[in-house]
Formats: structure tokens, C-alpha cells, sequence
């Protein structure tokens, strides 16, 4: 990573650093600086402190004690969480913070140099949080300000402006706005061609974005190799387009944990895997609640079109050596952008979102056009997979694929179309195989990112999490 790059990783750690700060300051001023209150003994106001003072000299007074109450908890919370300024200059600032992996070099004596140090680096982050998030939010506007310039700088479309007026409007589209745009106007164009199953954004190595393009066919003659984007002046920026063959994308639906499978007891040839423990949004009732997709636990005689309850949504799982009754469909949707299903869990079972490695899933991730996804390193906990990762990294984000479903009641082969899905693959092979639908997609600090919905020979394809959790309305447990 670039030294800009670095910056904007640093500042952005020390912005939403300073929110925390700035809302623990404001309960200690609304709580602390009222006159008469005490904490430990301390702060005996014979003002009250805590509001803004008509009196000047009193203003004053109150501005510097808020002053050096904001630097004295700053610092203190840079101890608390390690915000050691050399640490984040000289590792990965998005995984610097803590002391899990502080460590005294020492044989016969403690290094007191590297204590001083550990200090000096928290006093100094800790005065750099003091600054406050408004101080950050401009100094992140003007980092991606000066990266969107840089980008332009070689950019041979900016020397072909013909005014000034051309020139600002194209300064303010980044990157990541012509790609999305031109992405936009063309996709469904793209995925009307023949044999094409999927269309997305990606990027190689060097972070230069790409159209992907996944065809069910080696004939690429009537895919575009790139397409156009008109800028202000009306000159022609082109974006490339990649083709990638395949096999056609199928569904993969073949104690509840991950790991084990869940089946409709009216279709127990057709399984896929537990997703997440779950719960609705500002609830916090008993129900055991877990995810998976709709295509996994649907009846013999449901309809994909609308759930409606017809005395066959008892799921089970034929994980263990038994067959286990685990509970009922709750509630179930496909639609174009999502296909899942919530099962409501026996009260004697108990679900969590523990994982196989010992780690907890507590935190969603969403993926974004502007940052360098197919770097992210990503695994699954399917089914067949039990206990052993299946490991790969994202390959396009935002596809448009065509899916193949398996209808219920012996109706026969159905294509569907979903949006916005994101695309995994490890060194050109999918990662998942029947069974691992309604798997969870993790990144490496066990964020979940999405559910595994379809794969190919080449792809395996996941419903970004956060449109799952929009549309049934709700959150990890």
C-alpha cells in the first residue's frame, strides 16, 4: 500500500476514534461537571460546568477544564484500546489497535526503551484523537480529494479537456463513480448476450477495475472487450471487459451449528447448510432464530413466489446419526435480490453463532466499489465442509446472474435472475459444492459478509448480508 493509502487507513481509524471519545467526553461533562457533583471524591464543582455560561470569565473558565478534560480522556482511552501512533505508522493500521499483541523483549531484564516508547506512541495518538472528528472528517476529505487527483494526474483523458468547466466536473467524478455508472448504462445489455450467466465489477492486482463478464460457453466473439463512458467533453473513456467461462450456476442446497445441514422433511434429498444464528431488529425475545436460504428448507409443495404456511414447514437435520427434528420455517422470501428463509429452533436446541475455530461471528462487513475487494481472502462453513474452511477471495462484486433452481414437487428446472451478488473463486475454481448453501461468507476477522446462494465450476455466489438483513428486517444474534 502507498503512503496515501496509508494515511487515509490512519486518519479514518483516528476519526471514528475521536467519535467515541467525543460522545464518553460528553456523558463525563453532562454527568461530572454539575455543580456539587463528585466522582471518587473529585471534581467538587462550585460552578456548574456543564452548560455554556453568559458570563465570560465563567466561559472560560468552563472551555479550559472541558479542554483538558478532552485531552486527559483521549489519552487515557489511547491506553485503554493501545492507539500507539508508531504501531499504526509501521503495521496495518486496520488491525493495530489492542496490546493482544504487545510483548516485552526481554532476556535477563525488561526493555524499558520499548515501554517508553509504547508510551510516547499512546500520549501522542491519544493528542491526535483529542483533535476532534471534525478536524478528522476534513482531513479524510482532503485525502480522497488528493487520491481521486493523483488517480486523474494519469489519467491521459484529463489533457484532452478542452475548459475549465470540463476539467472540475471531471476532477469530481472518482474512479469508482465511472466505473459504477458505466457499469449501470451497460449491464443489461451485457447480460443479454448470448450465453452470458453473469456480469460484475472486479479488478486485478493492481486495483484497475475491470467489467466480469461469465459466460456458460467459449464463444466470446459478440462479448465486448470494453465499454465506453462519455466524459464532460464528450471524449470516449473505455472500460475493459474480462470473459470468464463456466459451468451453469446452480443452487447447492444438498445442536444446529456450522457445519450442519438443514432439510424440509417433505424434500430430505435436497439440503444445504446453517447460516447464522439471528433475531429480529430491536428484539430481544426467546425465539431461536436462524438463517439460511429459502431454496434449502422450501416444501414439496411451497411456492417460490409467496410463503404461505401449509403444514410442511418442519425442518430438519440429518447431520448426526439421527435424524433431528430442529423446528419451522418463520418466514421466507426470493425475490430478485435475495433468497432466504429464517427457521424458528426448538426451545431444547441451542443455536449461537459460535464458530468451528472457536471464534464468535459478531460483526457484518459491506463491500464496496472503491475498495481493492478482490484482496480480501474469504471461507465458508458448508456443510460437506464440517470443520475444514473452504478458502478463496472475491472476485467481482454487484453481479447480475442467472441461476438455475431446482422447483419442488418434481416441477422441472426454473432460471431466476439475482442481483447484486458477489462473486468468489480460488485461482479460478469455486470454493463451495452442493450442500453449502445458506453458508456463511466470512472474512478473516469473521465478519460475515454474505450467504452462499449458487455456484458454478468457476464461482461460487453469495447474497450480500446487509440486503438479506434489510429485507427480513434482521441482525445477528
Amino acid at each position: 500500500m502507498d503512503k496515501l493509502g496509508q494515511s487515509i487507513q490512519i486518519a479514518t481509524v483516528f476519526f471514528i476514534l475521536s467519535l467515541v471519545s467525543e460522545r464518553f467526553i460528553t456523558w463525563f461533562k453532562l454527568y461530572f461537571f454539575k455543580k456539587g457533583n463528585t466522582l471518587l471524591g473529585f471534581f467538587n464543582w462550585d460552578e456548574d460546568y456543564s452548560a455554556k455560561s453568559d458570563d465570560p470569565v465563567l466561559e472560560k473558565k468552563r472551555e479550559e477544564k472541558i479542554l483538558a478534560l478532552n485531552i486527559s480522556l483521549s489519552i487515557l482511552i489511547a491506553f485503554l484500546i493501545n492507539a500507539n501512533l508508531f504501531t499504526l505508522l509501521k503495521g496495518d493500521p486496520t488491525n493495530s489497535l489492542g496490546w493482544q499483541n504487545f510483548e516485552l523483549h526481554y532476556k535477563d531484564e525488561i526493555d524499558w526503551s520499548l515501554i517508553f516508547l509504547e508510551l510516547i506512541g499512546c500520549i501522542v495518538g491519544g493528542l491526535l484523537m483529542s483533535l476532534g472528528s471534525k478536524f478528522w472528517h476534513d482531513t479524510l476529505d482532503m485525502l480522497y480529494y488528493t487520491k481521486n487527483l493523483k488517480d486523474k494526474l494519469v489519467e491521459k483523458e484529463t489533457y484532452k479537456i478542452n475548459t475549465l468547466k470540463e476539467l472540475d466536473e471531471w476532477i469530481a467524478v472518482s474512479e469508482a463513480d465511472i466505473i459504477q455508472k458505466a457499469f449501470e448504462e451497460h449491464k443489461a445489455t451485457l447480460k443479454n448476450l448470448k450465453n452470458v450467466i453473469s456480469v460484475g465489477i472486479s479488478h486485478d492486482q493492481n486495483n484497475s477495475k475491470f467489467i466480469s463478464v461469465v459466460i456458460s460457453d467459449t464463444d466470446i466473439h459478440l462479448i465486448p472487450t470494453s465499454i465506453p463512458y462519455f466524459l464532460p467533453n464528450n471524449l470516449v473513456k473505455t472500460i475493459p471487459v474480462k470473459v470468464f467461462p463456466s459451468s451453469k450456476i446452480t443452487t447447492q442446497s444438498n445442536q444446529i451449528t456450522f457445519g450442519d445441514n438443514l432439510v424440509n422433511n417433505s424434500r430430505p434429498n435436497f439440503f444445504g447448510s446453517y447460516g447464522l444464528a439471528v433475531k429480529f431488529k430491536g428484539k430481544n425475545d426467546a425465539s431461536n432464530l436462524i438463517l439460511s436460504c429459502y431454496h434449502v428448507v422450501i416444501g414439496k409443495n411451497h411456492d417460490f413466489k409467496t410463503f404461505r404456511f401449509q403444514n410442511e414447514e418442519d425442518i430438519i437435520s440429518t447431520s448426526k446419526k439421527e435424524k433431528t427434528e430442529i423446528g419451522t420455517i418463520r418466514n421466507a422470501v426470493r425475490n430478485n435480490l435475495i433468497d432466504a428463509a429464517i427457521v424458528e429452533v426448538e426451545k431444547s436446541l441451542s443455536i449461537s453463532n459460535n464458530l468451528p475455530n472457536g471464534k464468535n461471528i459478531n460483526k457484518t462487513r459491506s463491500i464496496s466499489y472503491s475498495e481493492q475487494f478482490n484482496n480480501i481472502p474469504v471461507r465458508i462453513y458448508g456443510f460437506l465442509n464440517q470443520s475444514n474452511t473452504a478458502m478463496g477471495s472475491i472476485h467481482s462484486i454487484n453481479n447480475h446472474a442467472t441461476i438455475e433452481y431446482t422447483l419442488p414437487n418434481n416441477g422441472g428446472k426454473e432460471d431466476w435472475d439475482l442481483y447484486g451478488l458477489i462473486a468468489i473463486n480460488n485461482d479460478g475454481k469455486s470454493i463451495s459444492q452442493p450442500g453449502d448453501s445458506g453458508a456463511p461468507l466470512l472474512d478473516n476477522d469473521n465478519n460475515i459478509i454474505g450467504i452462499i446462494v449458487a455456484g458454478s465450476d468457476t464461482f461460487t455466489y453469495a447474497i450480500p448480508i446487509q440486503s438479506i438483513f434489510d429485507q427480513l428486517n434482521i441482525e445477528l444474534l
